[in-house]
């Protein structure tokens, strides 16, 4: 049994570096179409994955590129607004404040301009 859990493990592994390679590649075209589909995709497949540093880190670097993706959309601020408090929750739980915090004030400030 223990052998086809670390084997479904390695498969949503596998399946994460493919999606995020995929996303990495559309940004460096400028497709921030493509890329934001594929981080998205990134970190619904990381949620499924055992929680360890490896898998916070990447997540939290899928989570800043997908940041960044919305940040160049201005019909987007509402959902960037939501993507900084993730981040800046991701940031909290790996311990580092400062960097949670700004996520948490940019997010606030797109919160106010978007009267959410």
């Amino acid at each position: 049994f223990l052998e086809v859990v670390e084997a479904a493990q390695k498969s949503r592994e596998d399946l994460v570096g493919e999606l995020y390679k995929r996303s990495k590649a559309a940004m460096a075209r400028e497709d921030h179409e493509i890329a934001e589909r594929s981080l998205e995709q990134t970190l619904e497949a990381l949620a499924l994955l055992q929680d360890n540093k490896k898998t916070r880190d990447l997540c939290i670097e899928a989570q800043t590129l997908l940041v960044s993706v919305l940040d160049r959309h201005q019909e987007k601020r509402q959902q960037l607004a939501s993507r900084r408090v993730q981040l800046g929750d991701l940031l909290r739980d790996a311990g580092d404040f400062e960097k949670a915090l700004t996520q948490y004030k940019k997010a606030l400030e797109l919160f106010e301009v978007c009267k959410i």
